[in-house]
């Protein structure tokens, strides 16, 4: 098949790309690479498919609507997978009108809530099968620079204090990025269809009359911070400097991925713990930042 990715150099949607080109597909890989974070980083993903036949790479925004337009008409794809966005909660709090292309009126949640109700009105309206991902703290090789796993890893071997809110006591379902992707391509081989018999008082929020539906991606055990600072260290063999805090604007106490509906559609629940996921996330920082 004929993919466009969206995001094709942030993290999730670079080993979306390699994925899918694993399996035989052609990809269509597109970013604006905004220098939200290290561009260089962005590049390095991109440069692993420099020789790969079946890849290619256009540098455009997707706010720039008259060249997505003539994009669709000349590639005629047969599956796009969306993952370009603005990234960062607390990133969104500063700068709000980075995630709205008309005058801002919410922050990082709000807009990923209104994306996936912007794709329902799609469904409904035009038939067009429409699948919403959500997904939870992910982390490996790769990963964000503005991200905790990351931040932790840099700062650690740095010598330098890390930053623990809500001095410890905060839950998140660290999902490792090959789950993660496993978990989209298999969600973009089930197209949705409608259900006729759904309604509005009783039908599940995460299907529709129309051909949608939406899943989790997570590993489904939530785990406290602390135990995966611990992992870090463990791995690198250094004790942090830790620095506890209160609770930060737009954080949440906890995350926990409910991914039965992903399992039944699908089959697939993650499987990496976070012992071999840390490992993994360290010996790339090592070996890309040697």
């Amino acid at each position: 098949m004929k993919y466009l990715v969206t995001g094709a150099a942030g993290f999730i949607g670079a080993a979306t790309c390699q994925k899918l080109l694993a399996a035989g597909h052609k990809v269509l890989g597109i970013d604006n690479l905004n220098d939200y974070y290290d561009v260089n980083l962005k590049l390095a993903r991109l440069a692993q498919f420099e020789n790969h036949e079946g890849f290619t790479f256009i540098k455009l925004d997707i706010s720039e609507r008259s060249a997505m337009s003539e994009l669709f008409k000349v590639q005629q794809f047969d599956k796009v997978i969306h993952l370009a966005a603005q990234a960062g909660v607390r990133y969104s709090i500063e700068n709000p009108d980075a995630y709205a292309v008309d005058p801002p009126v919410s922050f990082y949640a709000a807009t990923k809530k209104a994306n996936e109700l912007m794709a329902h009105s799609y469904s409904h309206l035009y038939s067009l099968p429409t699948t919403g991902l959500r997904f939870f703290t992910v982390y490996g090789p790769w990963g964000r620079p503005d991200m905790a796993p990351y931040i932790f890893t840099k700062k650690i071997l740095a010598g330098e204090i890390i930053d623990i809110n809500n001095n410890g006591d905060m839950w998140r379902d660290f999902t490792y990025i090959d789950d993660i992707v496993e978990g989209v391509v298999r969600a973009a081989d089930v197209v949705p269809v409608p259900k006729a018999d759904w309604k509005v008082e009783t039908g599940s929020p995460a299907t529709s009359s129309a051909p949608y539906t939406v899943y989790n991606i997570g590993h489904g055990s939530p785990i406290n911070l602390m135990k995966f600072i611990e992992a870090i260290e463990a791995e690198l063999g250094i004790e942090a400097n830790k620095n506890f805090r209160e609770m930060q604007a737009g954080d949440v106490y906890k995350t926990y991925a409910d991914t039965q509906d992903l399992f039944e559609a699908t089959g697939y629940k993650a499987d990496v713990g976070v012992k071999k996921g840390v490992s993994e996330l360290i010996k790339w920082y090592k070996s890309f930042y040697s």
